[in-house]
């Protein structure tokens, strides 16, 4: 971790306290990096969705209020994040409040969940931020769910979305997403 992405004391702390059950929990924020996580783009204009794709976006419709975060930028971004018919906001590679990092090989655009709580109700202990590349988050390392990248080329039976649904069903019931993803990551 470098020096400017040292875990704030605040954070650190609220990591710390413990989680618990709630039979009725209140809406959770998700964060998706939509490009490489949910979807795969193989050329300049075309991209697929991982499998259970439709599955998956009817049950975090239902379950959170979504924003999708991503690097990308243009028409195809646009059109994949049509296929999202409920998303509170949409930040793309154009916004970047935090800067960007090279990680394996690319530009990263830094995703400090700090910038969406200051203009939300949420906060880091009901906040859950879905993406293939834990490191363009490193100020908030807890609230991150990692999958693995999608190339729509080697399928070879994802089932990627459906164990997220699965994590995400157990962990929009816990009081402190941060401690519960620090303790049981996905």
């Amino acid at each position: 971790m470098t020096e400017s992405a040292k875990l704030e004391p605040d954070y650190i702390e609220i990591s710390k306290q413990g989680s618990i059950h709630n039979e009725n929990p209140e809406v959770k924020l998700l964060v998706i990096d939509w490009v490489n996580t949910v979807f795969s783009r193989r050329q300049a204009k075309t991209y697929f969705a991982r499998p259970y794709f439709d599955t998956f976006l009817e049950y975090i419709c239902q379950q959170f209020e979504v924003i999708i975060w991503s690097s990308a930028t243009g028409n195809v971004f646009k059109a994949m994040c049509k296929q999202f018919p409920k998303v509170l906001k949409i930040y793309d590679g154009q916004y970047n409040p935090s800067g960007t990092i090279l990680s394996e090989g690319r530009s990263c655009t830094i995703k400090d969940l700090k910038f969406i709580w200051s203009s939300t109700h949420y906060d880091a202990t009901n906040t859950v931020l879905i993406t293939d590349n834990p490191a363009v988050v490193p100020r908030q390392p807890y609230n991150v769910i990692r999958v693995s990248a999608y190339d729509s080329m080697s399928n070879n039976g994802d089932n990627t979305l459906l164990k997220l649904i699965k994590y995400l069903t157990y962990l929009r019931h816990q009081s402190n997403v941060v401690n519960y993803i620090m303790n049981f990551p996905f």
